[in-house]
């Protein structure tokens, strides 16, 4: 099983530096930590569990960069709307968004 707080980090890496194959790669591994999840043992359930505890730092991270990456997202389409309705102004009208 790939270590939480591995994926966790590597998320971050990967969504700060825009890296989508990395991204699909670590959207796979939670999927199948997911489904092991749900056959594991309870032994198994309380290692995830402490790793989950222990991954918590860093999982606030990636809630942070998800949360700057999602307003980054929001400025660029707007840009894009704004630049289709002709209404381009500044910096943003030479832009390739």
């Amino acid at each position: 099983m790939y270590p939480l707080k591995q994926v966790i980090e590597d998320a971050s890496q990967a969504l700060a530096t825009l890296d989508t194959d990395r991204l699909e790669e670590l959207a796979a591994a939670c999927r199948g930590l997911n489904r092991g999840l749900q056959t594991a043992s309870a032994d198994s359930l309380t290692q995830f569990a402490q790793e989950a505890e222990e991954a918590r730092p860093d999982l606030a991270i990636l809630s942070r960069i998800f949360d700057a990456t999602r307003e980054n997202l929001r400025v660029l389409h707007r840009a894009q709307e704004r630049r289709r309705s002709g209404h381009s102004s500044g910096y943003l009208q030479n832009s390739a968004v």
